[in-house]
């Protein structure tokens, strides 16, 4: 087993676990008869931003270098992640909760970790990849970053119907251009 081997068990433990809590999320929404589309929304994007993050993890296989800092903010990720869905799925839903009142009333914690996650990114995709700052990669990273950072401080309930579907449609469109495959970035 190799030192990434290793460490990939610890960010994949993590990230199984959020992705646990997001799908057994998306069930109890959709038998609840409050649901609020904008957080199913949030929740569906969420789900894939933890499957396309232990995709982009391959790229770190050609990190030679492991240190104990840069396994914590690699594993600093996933847990970011975790966090989010735990705002936006409690441990214990209660049967009747109305999950517009519970997204409107978190709304800004869950931006607040987004925007963390996308600067982690950032800043992941550069000290570990080498990834440079003028990449065309970074236009998108950027673009979707700025999008939930918005979203931390527009509390319009008409802004943040809409948030979800634009957020998603660019990371798709990132994804597609630039993460098709495992080791998009392994020779940037």
């Amino acid at each position: 087993m190799t030192v990434f081997e290793y460490l990939m068990v610890m960010t994949s433990i993590v990230l199984a676990v959020a992705l646990t809590q997001l799908l057994r999320g998306i069930t109890e929404i959709w038998r609840s008869r409050r649901r609020y589309v904008p957080h199913l929304a949030w929740v569906v994007v969420l789900s894939f931003i933890t499957a396309q993050i232990w995709w982009a993890f391959w790229d770190l296989n050609q990190v030679g270098d492991w240190t104990a800092f840069r396994f914590g903010f690699v594993l600093a990720v996933p847990i970011v992640v975790f966090l989010a869905s735990a705002v936006l799925l409690p441990q214990r839903i209660p049967e009747d909760a109305d999950w517009r009142d519970h997204f409107l009333a978190r709304r800004r914690e869950f931006m607040v970790l987004m925007t963390i996650f996308g600067f982690m990114g950032i800043l992941m995709s550069r000290i570990l990849l080498d990834l440079p700052f003028t990449h065309p990669y970074r236009i998108w990273q950027a673009a979707i970053w700025a999008l939930v950072l918005s979203g931390v401080f527009v509390s319009s309930e008409r802004y943040h119907r809409w948030l979800p579907w634009i957020f998603f449609a660019g990371l798709i469109a990132s994804q597609l251009l630039f993460r098709s495959r495992p080791g998009a970035f392994a020779a940037a």
